[in-house]
């Protein structure tokens, strides 16, 4: 194209090529609407389209949050009941979902597929512009909230999808922190609101507020358009207009007024904590303060690369001044932005309040002390260096990932490309780093002190009766203020959404939606064997796809031989390295050099089944590393002394404890999905029961033991830590995988600086769990479950046929039960090769509820067409999901472990493919046998677990 050539009514108007991208970014307005699109014209097969809009709200309502669930709930153009989940089920997509943020929604979808790709966009722009709300208050009163009524004399509940999102999502300390913090700071904009909804104020949002928030904001004029990737522009470009020529331009103007400084203030707060907690010495502290605006790109690279520096391990100064000032167990240095002014947070975890003073003093002294005697500046280059690598380096979903960025200036009225091509300034920052740049940015903080904000969270073992207690009254008030017709009507308008989530949407709405073929599906799938041999008698594994200037490497040890009950204390052992000190560096010398040699290097602990055996795993501790060509003998060195040499004290391992335990009890509490279905799981699955040992309930309870009976037990833990030392890092324990070929180098040089101890790689027999039926306690108004089960002696037709059929139920009964009917946010069903069958319910209001429904959810086979296409395409998708280099070395390697080739994956794609009606039913009796003998488990408040579960507390 020319410039200032019209295209299908857009007119283009620049085109510049971005190095940072190696792409052209073609810049786009449309004539008739002023609907800005972008295109990053790329190399990549994979194709990215994101439509977003700047969205302002003026309450705590969440009406934003609500219209980005609302809008994928059927359109004019295809009036299905959810097409969002119908495009999950049948779609080859490689990305598809929306996002809420403080000023803006955003629609991305990614395919590799041409035609899918189409399909996509068609899809989500008749969401957008044509949403079924308009005409149908169900799909309001099911994915915003609703007072749930069935009978005259029944006190109603609230209900929603979003209600009940961030119900679970107000569990969080950090949460609460950061809506106050926000009220604090952003007395002048939209940023003092909760844009994605305060659970007490959801239940103010009426649907006619709704309606009118949609049609102001989700106009072509307000409208944001990026796409991404080698695709037909032409297509793409007809495409949107098609949509876009129905509007005239509106002159809109929703800027967001800049925040002045204001003088300091501080709020109490109180988060909720268990009935068995202490709340003394569960208090958090945060202080934070405005930087500069979105513009200052320079300064926000800056700040992300202080913060590490400041509180990146218990050595940094910032968190080692608190920390052995004894004022708290954990700091952090966090920067938001991504938002029109950036925000700059200091937070103490696990102190007392009447600490504040103390712990205001020790931040901003420690700041001046750094700013008036210099930061160190080999720190500051290393982590430059790192924060390069990271920019530099794909990480997928690539496109999604640009289009987001973009954003960050682009909604502002800024460059598109501000964030797109900001490679020069690390070299300009490292120019600046001798010049006094990042002290400037500490002395500059400083004088923010009279303009902070403190927040003091202060944990109250009664705070979630309360809530639960304000909430009944509000309900009992209102249902007291209704009338008879006003209870009738509530009565008629809940039995008018139940029948309408009961129907079934009719064959000529379905016959709508756009539909690949099962001939457009690959037959085989990607390969991911690598070429697997040996060196040295080491088992090696190398990925010939990858290529490129950076190296890939993989190293793993074999665990067996240690004991069942060990396995929390080596998982807490893997985690420690890397973040304490080595004979030859203190922590901070060693961070310094793995962040100018190393771009990633990560340690952790896992395990795999073989050949889908659920009796025994092989468990393993696994190295990843990815590192610049040139720099990947350096990096073998420094995991070598990281391994063989870090050095374990009682001062340095207490503080590595506490936080690993605060950590697993937040994970507990934001995520406990992962924990119950890992616990349900280990009752038939060795691989889960180590996978839960290593990093779930039972690591955070061993943690607590040992913090408990500190000076009793340390010594001896210490002394296991060295014999972990001692015996797991030989070669004779050791696989490893590489790419590109030239890594292989590398890798013997690690082979050969390892002893060879006697010793056979062998999977283990952990013993499974057995209570069966467990509830996890937390404090929080919402719940997780998980049901477990497993299959023997299946065939390859059953395996694959299994695949489809879990992506059916999860996207058909267990959505419309639990998701829909029962108000969760999210719920589907998971199975792996060796039989294992999982299902699980995320922020669930009513998780006992939910494992009923399980019970019956094969029934749902019955109601099937025949045609399955859309499912297998589905499934398949799932299967095949996007890879960036990094990620493709360790998913083929846990295929290597287990036992799976690129031969048996094409068998269970051929099965899935041959997969029929009959064949699921002939599945049927099997399911519904396991679901019998299932464990079951719920993390969730006390009041939501019945009488029988035996009840676990950390």
């Amino acid at each position: 194209m020319n410039l200032h050539e019209i295209k299908s009514g857009f007119q283009l108007n620049a085109v510049r090529h971005i190095e940072d991208q190696q792409g052209d970014l073609y810049e786009f307005e449309h004539v008739k609407t002023g609907a800005q699109l972008v295109w990053m014209k790329r190399a990549d097969e994979n194709k990215t389209f994101c439509i977003g809009f700047k969205t302002i709200p003026e309450n705590d309502t969440g009406v934003f949050h609500i219209c980005e669930h609302s809008v994928l709930n059927g359109s004019r153009k295809y009036p299905v009941r959810e097409p969002f989940v119908d495009l999950l089920n049948g779609s080859m997509q490689t990305f598809l979902n929306a996002m809420t943020y403080p000023d803006k929604t955003i629609y991305p979808v990614s395919s590799r597929n041409p035609k899918d790709f189409l399909n996509l966009m068609d899809v989500y722009l008749d969401a957008v512009f044509h949403p079924a709300i308009y005409t149908n208050p169900n799909i309001f009163y099911q994915e915003g909230w609703h007072y749930e009524i069935h009978k005259e004399d029944e006190i109603p509940t609230y209900k929603g999808v979003v209600f009940n999102e961030m119900k679970g999502a107000f569990a969080s300390v950090d949460e609460l922190i950061s809506n106050e913090t926000a009220r604090m700071l952003f007395g002048d904009n939209c940023y003092q609101y909760v844009s994605g909804g305060d659970p007490v104020h959801i239940p103010d949002l009426s649907y006619e507020q709704f309606k009118k928030a949609h049609s102001t904001f989700y106009h072509p004029s307000n409208a944001r358009i990026f796409l991404d990737g080698d695709l037909d522009i032409d297509a793409a470009l007809e495409e949107i207009d098609s949509y876009l020529r129905d509007y005239t331009k509106q002159e809109v103007s929703f800027d967001i007024p800049m925040q002045k400084e204001t003088p300091y203030e501080e709020h109490t707060i109180g988060y909720e904590i268990g009935d068995e907690e202490d709340p003394a010495g569960k208090t958090v502290v945060s202080i934070s303060t405005l930087l500069s605006d979105y513009s200052d790109v320079k300064e926000d690279i800056a700040w992300n690369i202080l913060t590490s520096l400041l509180a990146g391990s218990n050595d940094a100064p910032l968190k080692k001044a608190i920390l052995e000032k004894g004022l708290g167990q954990d700091v952090e240095v966090s920067l938001l932005d991504g938002i029109e002014q950036f925000v700059l947070t200091f937070l103490v975890r696990n102190t007392d309040a009447d600490k504040k003073d103390e712990i205001l003093d020790a931040v901003y002294g420690t700041l001046g002390n750094l700013a008036e005697h210099g930061l160190d500046h080999a720190q500051l280059q290393a982590s430059l260096n790192h924060q390069e690598f990271m920019y530099r380096m794909k990480q997928e979903p690539y496109g999604v990932s640009l289009a987001a960025v973009s954003y960050n200036s682009w909604l502002y009225g800024g460059d598109p490309a501000m964030y797109l091509n900001a490679g020069y300034l690390y070299d300009e920052l490292r120019k600046d780093v001798e010049e006094g740049y990042f002290e400037q940015l500490l002395k500059e903080t400083i004088e923010k002190r009279v303009n902070a904000k403190v927040v003091i969270a202060e944990g109250e073992k009664d705070k979630g009766k309360r809530t639960a207690a304000e909430e009944a009254e509000r309900l009992k008030a209102k249902f007291a203020s209704w009338g008879r017709d006003e209870v009738e009507r509530q009565i008629a308008l809940n039995n008018t959404l139940d029948a309408w989530q009961k129907s079934a949407d009719t064959p000529e709405a379905k016959a709508t939606l756009p539909h690949l073929k099962l001939s457009d599906v690959e037959k085989k799938p990607q390969p991911m064997e690598g070429v697997r041999s040996e060196i040295d008698g080491v088992p090696v594994r190398y990925d010939s796809s990858i290529s490129g200037g950076i190296a890939y490497m993989n190293f793993y040890f074999s665990l067996a031989g240690i004991r069942r009950d060990q396995l929390a204390a080596v998982g807490f052992f893997a985690g420690t390295l890397s973040h304490l000190a080595t004979k030859k560096h203190t922590l901070l010398e060693l961070q310094r050099e793995v962040k100018a040699k190393i771009g990633l290097l990560s340690f952790r602990c896992d395990a795999f089944a073989p050949d889908g055996r659920r009796d025994a795993a092989l468990p393993v501790l696994g190295i990843s590393c990815a590192v610049l060509k040139d720099k990947r003998d350096e990096a073998v060195d420094l995991i070598l002394e990281i391994l063989q040499e870090t050095v374990f004290t009682k001062q340095t391992l207490r503080p590595l404890l506490e936080q690993g335990l605060e950590l697993r009890r937040q994970m507990l509490i934001n995520s406990g999905t992962s924990e119950a279905m890992l616990r349900a799981a280990g009752h038939f699955s060795a691989e889960s029961a180590a996978r839960e040992a290593f990093s779930g309930y039972d690591s955070a309870l061993w943690i607590s033991d040992l913090l408990k009976n500190y000076d009793e037990k340390i010594d001896d833990v210490i002394g296991l830590f060295e014999t972990f030392q001692q015996v797991l890092f030989s070669g004779s324990r050791m696989y490893a995988s590489y790419a590109p070929d030239y890594a292989e180098d590398s890798v013997r040089k690690m082979i050969g600086a390892l002893g060879k101890e006697d010793f056979h790689r062998s999977v283990v027999h952990y013993p499974l769990f057995e209570d069966d039926c467990v509830g996890i306690v937390i404090p929080s108004q919402v719940s997780y479950s998980a049901t477990s089960f497993a299959l023997d002696d299946l065939s390859d037709e059953q395996k694959g046929a299994l695949r489809v059929l879990s992506h059916i139920v999860s996207y058909g009964y267990l959505w419309t039960e639990i998701r829909v009917k029962g108000g969760a946010y999210g719920t589907g069903c998971g199975v792996r090769g060796n039989g294992m069958v999982s299902i699980y319910s995320f922020r669930d209001p009513t998780p006992l509820l939910s494992l009923e429904k399980v019970k019956a959810m094969f029934d749902s086979i019955d109601e099937l067409g025949d045609d399955l296409s859309d499912s297998i395409i589905g499934a398949i998708s799932s299967a095949s999901p996007l890879l960036d280099d990094y990620s493709k070395l360790s998913a083929g390697d846990s295929l290597w472990f287990a036992d799976v080739t690129d031969e048996k994956r094409a068998t269970n794609r051929a099965a899935m493919l041959a997969t029929t009606k009959q064949s699921l039913l002939a599945l049927k009796p099997l399911l519904e046998e396991g679901v019998k003998h299932a464990s079951n488990v719920i993390v969730g408040p006390k009041r939501a677990l019945d009488d029988g579960r035996k009840e676990l507390v950390l």
